[in-house]
């Protein structure tokens, strides 16, 4: 058998399959502050279904599977190990400068002209615990400078003075000629055989000297939390007799094996919503379709990738928390619009997100403490969950808690109805802001058509088909940040309807609207002026394309 776990912000998914191909789904709340055992009690739902034990079950299984977002929250939360960095004399500040790309990282291209929202990220290694070393090395891997090790033993012993757990190494031109570099990890092995040691020329090896940086820094940070994790949940699965292979989704979408993950925990940052576009372009490749979006909701967000000519697109450098890493991830795009999603309103107005319910106490249906009105609790006031068959009748929800919050932060405040505001909740979660995004900062493409409802029961994702471009502007079919051709009008498609998935007794609604048609008869890339000066007397074409994202 096999078995792939996603844990998700709200709910663990499980999928089990066995030698014949047949394929069965399990789901469990997420636990969070002690996510092995969401992942167990998934386990123990499947194994019911099979009317096998837990144990019993697992020592059928020949292969494990586990997307997570372990790294993602230790970024984000900043939660991860004090970590010191060692760098090459004179280079001491390159991660506090960020090439000068650090106060624009993460914000919207639209809001960049609003300085109040330019700001450096917190500081992963604050300058406290940066050391310089004597040595160096040139761009051809000539040694110019001897290492001087008495420099290196001096940093490491007042790092270690410094309660430091985890050390990265980045010298100037290590990728080239790595043995100063492999030689401060010998010498910090050997005065603290129990930190973890991080070294560009092993996690980062490409030029680039902040990305290879911030890579190198944030893997040595993540390192801990993510190896007890993984440790921990590989600890109890032998425990309970599974004996196959452990494997861990990356963010390209492929697996490393558990122990490899641990090592290179960077490789993690995006391993979850990975899971969903592989499951969307496993779905086209059945059905016959090489172009498609893929879309996956969960409690807490709503993920949009695309898939070109039957592969995903793959960026090789990528912006987390405020800081460039150089490493693979698929170019996901996401918004704070899931089940769990807060609704409340603000200066007379309808908010929906980003922020999130979450597992606990998740929205006031839940009953389990939650208040505050949520999307899924608009969805039961609307008719579209059952509160007696909520996951497969193991869990009832509360209607008369999810009307009362409907009620007291959405419908009164706007002076409508409970079904009028729950219906406004359930709209404004849409994720036609997130394809709209994702359609100006990626290939631009024909207007899209909904051809899939089909979904993946632990997935939530659904495929729509396009027409990729009959043009590349690079061999590796990424397109530059400022497009090269001209916008020749906007064309909408009518929202549709796709046919409900067999069995299952629903329909899967899907709207997208005010998608631009491109005209590629223009080579050169094209200004604001020009922009502003053509369309001057037709609005309706006037489009600001300002660093690649077009506002509609």
């Amino acid at each position: 058998m096999y078995l792939g776990i996603d844990i998700g912000g709200t709910f663990t998914d499980l999928v089990l399959m066995d030698e014949g191909g047949n394929i069965s789904t399990a789901k469990a709340p997420t636990t969070p502050g002690e996510l092995e055992k969401g992942v167990f009690d998934a386990v123990a739902v499947a194994a019911k279904a099979h009317g096998l034990g837990p144990e019993e079950l697992l020592s059928q299984v020949t292969a494990f599977g586990h997307g997570t977002t372990q790294a993602t929250n230790a970024l984000i939360e900043r939660t991860g190990a004090t970590t010191g960095l060692i760098t090459t004399r004179g280079f001491g500040d390159t991660l506090a400068l960020q090439r000068l790309m650090g106060f624009t990282a993460g914000i919207p291209v639209e809001h960049l002209g609003r300085y109040s929202r330019r700001r450096y990220p917190d500081p992963i290694v604050p300058r406290r615990l940066v050391r310089e070393v004597r040595e160096r090395v040139d761009q051809a891997g000539r040694v110019l400078v001897p290492l001087d090790e008495d420099s290196v033993r001096s940093a490491v012993r007042e790092l270690l003075e410094a309660h430091v757990q985890t050390c990265a190494v980045v010298l100037l031109w290590s990728f080239r000629n790595p043995a100063h570099e492999e030689r401060v990890g010998a010498i910090i092995r050997e005065m603290a055989p129990d930190a973890f040691v991080s070294l560009s020329c092993q996690v980062s090896p490409i030029i680039g000297e902040y990305e290879r940086t911030a890579t190198t820094v944030l893997n040595s940070y993540l390192a801990p939390k993510v190896a007890n994790y993984l440790d921990r949940i590989e600890s109890l699965l032998r425990d309970r007799g599974f004996s196959g292979k452990f494997n861990v989704l990356n963010s390209a979408g492929g697996v490393v094996p558990a122990r490899e993950a641990a090592r290179k925990p960077i490789l993690l940052v995006a391993s979850g919503p990975a899971g969903g576009v592989m499951g969307s372009l496993q779905l086209a490749q059945e059905i016959g379709h090489h172009n498609i979006i893929t879309t996956d909701m969960g409690g807490t967000s709503f993920d949009v990738a695309l898939v070109v000519d039957g592969k995903p697109l793959v960026s090789g450098t990528h912006e987390v928390g405020g800081y460039h890493l150089n490493t693979p991830v698929i170019d996901i795009r996401a918004i704070g619009a899931g089940g769990g999603s807060i609704a409340r309103v603000q200066a007379g107005l309808l908010r929906v997100g980003p922020d999130s319910a979450g597992a606990m106490p998740g929205p006031a249906c839940y009953g389990r403490g939650g208040k505050l009105a949520t999307v899924t609790d608009a969805d039961l006031v609307l008719g579209i969950l059952d509160p007696d068959n909520f996951l497969g009748g193991r869990m009832k929800l509360d209607f008369q808690g999810a009307t009362a919050a409907i009620r007291e932060q959405v419908a009164e405040p706007l002076g409508m109805s409970v079904e009028a505001a729950a219906a406004r909740c359930a709209k404004s979660r849409s994720g036609a802001a997130t394809i709209r995004a994702i359609s100006c900062c990626s290939p631009p493409a024909a207007p899209v058509q909904p051809i899939v409802s089909a979904m993946a029961p632990s997935l939530a994702c659904r495929a729509f088909s396009f027409r990729p471009p009959a043009w590349r502007t690079r061999p590796t079919g990424r397109w530059p940040p400022i497009f090269s051709n001209r916008p020749s009008g906007l064309s909408c498609c009518a929202p549709a309807a796709a046919r409900a998935i067999p069995g299952k007794g629903s329909t899967t609604r899907a709207s997208i609207r005010c998608l631009p048609s491109w005209n590629s008869a223009v080579s050169r890339p094209w200004s604001n002026r020009d922009f502003r000066a053509r369309n001057r007397s037709s609005p309706a074409r006037s489009i600001c394309a300002t660093g690649g994202r077009r506002t509609i």
